[in-house]
């Protein structure tokens, strides 16, 4: 099956409880590659690779957050090229 790509801008309460995180072990769970990481304006970062069932699943989970989190925006551009990462990173 061939991997898509997805990448995502998540606005709202995403910095300081715990995002990053969350978005690194729901990657994990649904066998994805990509990094995580805080943008300067406040916002969260995802880049996403894996099966296009596993990555809707995820981009559902990432919409919500974790507990304390409050996604008021998410900007999700499925019409990205994989860029073949091997594993979910978080950046810093």
């Amino acid at each position: 099956m061939e991997n898509k790509a997805v990448h995502i801008i998540l606005k709202g309460r995403v910095q300081g409880v715990g995002f990053r995180f969350f978005a690194s072990r729901k990657a994990m769970q649904h066998k994805l590659t990509g990094y995580v990481k805080n943008d300067y304006n406040g916002s969260v970062e995802v880049w996403a690779e894996g099966p296009e069932n596993m990555l809707k699943s995820f981009i559902q989970e990432v919409q919500k957050g974790p507990s304390g989190a409050f996604v008021e925006d998410a900007e999700i551009d499925n019409g990205v090229k994989t860029k073949g990462y091997r594993s979910f990173d978080i950046k810093f």
